[in-house]
């Protein structure tokens, strides 16, 4: 578990998504992975498609909040909402999507 600090952490996640997506993975393994990403730090380096990616993983593996140990599993798809939220306010400089209306006449 040590070699986990070694991976760069958007090529340690996509290689657990695509062993999800290949359907070879362990359930334990990737419960056990939670509280590594919910560090702050590490958090904080989650890019948007890690973010996604990440969710797409646990949803593919079918693990929900209730199957991850310690009542680390609300924490866990919260914090990963307000890291996706926080990038794309990012990206769109906190307006919607939408343009305003502007009224003409």
């Amino acid at each position: 578990c040590n070699n986990v600090y070694t991976f760069v952490l958007s090529d340690f996640i996509m290689v657990n998504r695509h062993l999800v997506m290949m359907r070879a993975f362990d359930r334990e393994y990737l419960q056990m992975l939670v509280p590594f990403y919910c560090e702050p730090e590490r958090m904080k380096q989650l890019s948007k498609t890690d973010v996604q990616e990440l969710t797409n993983t646990y949803n593919g593996a079918r693990i929900y909040e209730a199957d991850i140990p310690d009542g680390m599993g609300r924490h866990f798809f919260w914090a990963l909402g307000r890291q996706y939220q926080k990038h794309q306010i990012e990206r769109t400089g906190g307006r919607g999507r939408r343009p305003s209306f502007r009224r003409v006449g």
